[in-house]
């Protein structure tokens, strides 16, 4: 009886062991568990944070050309611009090339209406 006895209470001594242990073993799984969700919610957010970034690159991108289309659109425009300014600054030295011939004419006409009024003055004073 007492044998009997000894043997029931090492069977409830490993039953309460194997209860320790399965409730040790069912712990560890709940916090690999919450481990896991809690790493899963961290790849989540990584990857919405990564599609973020993704998307800002790519409007960073398409700024990035459009500003480059502006600034070869400016290029030209400045181009067009000092070609004008060219085209006016030889306008503005072929008038003034116009006006110094014709200062010029005008200067010599003077000279020889001078000259025909003294041929003039002479010419009467001669009659």
């Amino acid at each position: 009886l007492e044998r009997k006895a000894r043997e029931a209470e090492q069977q409830r001594e490993a039953a309460r062991e194997r209860d320790e242990a399965v409730a040790a073993l069912q712990s560890q799984l709940a916090k690999a568990a919450l481990h896991a969700r809690s790493g899963q919610d961290q790849i989540e957010s990584l990857q919405e944070e990564n599609e973020e970034l993704r998307q800002s690159m790519a409007a960073a991108r398409e700024s990035v050309a459009e500003r480059r289309k502006e600034a070869m659109r400016l290029e030209d425009h400045i181009q067009q611009l000092q070609g004008e300014v060219s085209s006016r600054e030889r306008a503005v030295r072929a008038q003034a090339a116009e006006a110094e011939a014709l200062e010029s004419e005008n200067a010599q006409l003077q000279h020889d209406v001078a000259s025909l009024r003294a041929l003039a003055a002479r010419l009467q004073r001669d009659l």
